[in-house]
């Protein structure tokens, strides 16, 4: 099992970098942004892999450093590519919502904001665990190693808070938000043109448009409705999971823990799944990559 997410983190990631390079017709801020989630869904991939996969080889001795780094880059990542997401609805949903006042600023400042948000927050979020004596545990179920959250609780829970609290509350109203204009705009379209009296409903270069229009507004629905399900469907459980331990001060039930990481793992590599299901420029360019 871990080898095989292991091999589509990797593989379905690096396509998207190539790819999202290549398909010229995206805006910047997506490009940059996609390619951002990209890479920080790769280093989620090779951060726990490789060590579960020693781990899971027999009764392997635990490296001190070794995990010590599977545990800080595992959270720092995990924390970027949620960061990154929210950015990039965030984006997405001001694009939308406010063009005229949005649009003013440079694409090149909102793609170094964005990025660096996404990059350096997380790590602002580690600083307060320098001046705290550490405390590591090695969780066999999943075969990851974590700091002990009962000796930690305070950044635990601030964590939970700062990173996947509001990350999931601003890609949850972004998204959900945009599904409801693009829902509106494809209405708006038919109603135009189930309105035959209008002499701009006649004019088949209009009827063209906006059947064109009303073909992409669906699509980029399902495109950010799906994000949100994935999104939600694969780190909620983890993350209730954690609390439950967390408040129970216990390991939980034995197999569950190594079966919700590894479903949160599968995350670093949906989102290529959705953009290749419903993106038809990622399409095309993966057939001229190929």
């Amino acid at each position: 099992i871990i080898s095989v997410v292991l091999i589509l983190i990797i593989t379905g990631n690096l396509l998207v970098m190539v790819v999202v390079r290549k398909v010229r017709s995206l805006p910047l801020v997506s490009r940059v942004g996609m390619i951002s989630l990209a890479l920080s869904d790769l280093m989620v991939g090779m951060v726990y892999a490789p060590f579960a996969l020693h781990m899971s080889l027999g009764k392997q001795p635990i490296i001190k450093v070794w995990c010590i780094a599977n545990c800080y880059l595992g959270i720092y990542f995990s924390a970027v590519s949620m960061c990154n997401m929210a950015g990039t609805s965030l984006d997405r949903f001001l694009t939308v919502s406010l063009p005229l006042i949005y649009r003013k600023h440079s694409s090149t400042k909102k793609c170094v904001v964005i990025v660096s948000v996404a990059w350096v927050f997380p790590a602002l979020c580690f600083i307060p665990l320098g001046f705290t004596e550490l405390k590591m545990k090695y969780f066999a179920d999943s075969m990851t190693c974590s700091l002990d959250f009962y000796h930690h609780y305070a950044w635990t829970v601030c964590m939970i808070v700062l990173i996947f609290g509001i990350c999931s509350v601003i890609i949850a109203v972004s998204n959900v938000r945009l599904y409801k204009i693009a829902t509106r705009h494809v209405r708006a379209i038919r109603k135009q043109d189930r309105d035959r009296d209008n002499p701009e409903v006649g004019s088949g270069v209009s009827k063209r448009g906006r059947r064109r229009s009303s073909a992409t507004h669906p699509t980029v629905s399902k495109i950010l409705i799906t994000v949100v399900v994935t999104f939600y469907s694969c780190w909620t459980p983890l993350m209730t999971y954690k609390v439950f331990t967390f408040v129970d001060r216990s390991d939980g039930p034995h197999g569950l823990g190594f079966g919700l990481v590894w479903i949160a793992m599968c995350h670093s590599f949906l989102n290529v799944v959705t953009y290749c299901v419903f993106s038809a420029e990622f399409r095309m360019g993966l057939r001229k990559l190929l």
